[in-house]
C-alpha cells in the first residue's frame, strides 16, 4: 500500500522501510528512536542531545568526532594529553604513565615511580614546589632536604646543622681545615639565628657549646 521501488529492507523482517514502523527493528518505533537507522534498543545517549549512541558521530558532546576523539566517551574539549600517549587525561587512569593509577599516584601528572616524598605531606618530591616542608620553595632553597621540625633560616631554608656540616664547610668535597673553623662558623651561624629571632641566646650558647664539645674539624 505505500510505494517502495527498491524493496529496502533495512532490518530484514519482510516490511519495506517505507512502510516499517520499526526500521531497525530494536523495538522502539521510529517516531520514538534517537536511532532510527541504528539498532539502540536501549536509547543510550551519552550526550543527552536527542542522538543516540551507536549513531553519533560525537558520543559525548565535546565537539571533536570518535575517530579523532582522544576520550570519546568522556567530554576532553582541548583534547588535554599529558604525556602524549594518544589517551586523553579525562580518561587516562595513569596520566603521566609511571605505572601508578591517578587515584593513588602522589603525583598524578609528573612521573614519580618510586613515590618519594620528604615531607610527608601527600604530594610527592616529583611534583611538590617545597619538597622538605620548610616553607622556602626549591627554587630559593639551598638546603632541600632539611629535617622536619629543624629551625631554619628562611631566606635561605638552611638550618645550623645544614649551613656547618660536621664532614666540612658546606658545598665543597674538603674538610674542615681545623676545629676552631667548624665552631666558629656554628657561632656566626648561630649569632645570624638570634638576630633573626629564631633561637634565644641560651640556646646560642648550648648549640656553640655543643659545637665545641664536638669531633668536627678535629683531624683523624
Amino acid at each position: 500500500m505505500v510505494s517502495n521501488p527498491d524493496q529496502e529492507d533495512l532490518d530484514g523482517d519482510g516490511l519495506g522501510d517505507a512502510c516499517d514502523g520499526d526500521l531497525d527493528g530494536d523495538g522502539v518505533a521510529n517516531q520514538d528512536d534517537n536511532c532510527q537507522a541504528d539498532p539502540n534498543p536501549n536509547q543510550e545517549d551519552l550526550g543527552g542531545e536527542g542522538l543516540g549512541d551507536v549513531c553519533d558521530p560525537d558520543i559525548d558532546g565535546d565537539s571533536f568526532i570518535n575517530e579523532n576523539d582522544n576520550c570519546p566517551v568522556d567530554a576532553n574539549p582541548d583534547q588535554a594529553d599529558n604525556e602524549g600517549d594518544g589517551l586523553g587525561d579525562v580518561c587516562d587512569p595513569d596520566d603521566d604513565n609511571d605505572i601508578i593509577e591517578d587515584v593513588a599516584d602522589n603525583c598524578p601528572i609528573t612521573p614519580n615511580v618510586d613515590q618519594s616524598d620528604f615531607d610527608d605531606d601527600s604530594r610527592g618530591d616529583a611534583c611538590d614546589p617545597d619538597i622538605d616542608g620548610d616553607s622556602v620553595q626549591n627554587g630559593s632553597d639551598l638546603c632541600a632536604d632539611t629535617l622536619q621540625y629543624e629551625i631554619i633560616d628562611p631566606a635561605t631554608g638552611c638550618s645550623i646543622n645544614q649551613l656547618c656540616p660536621c664532614d666540612g664547610p658546606r658545598g665543597t668535597n674538603v674538610s674542615w681545615r681545623n676545629h676552631g673553623r667548624y665552631v666558629s662558623c656554628v657561632a656566626k651561624s648561630s649569632k645570624s639565628f638570634v638576630k633573626l629571632e629564631l633561637i634565644t641566646e641560651s640556646e646560642k650558647g648550648d648549640i656553640i657549646s655543643s659545637a665545641a664539645q664536638s669531633s668536627c674539624g678535629h683531624k683523624k
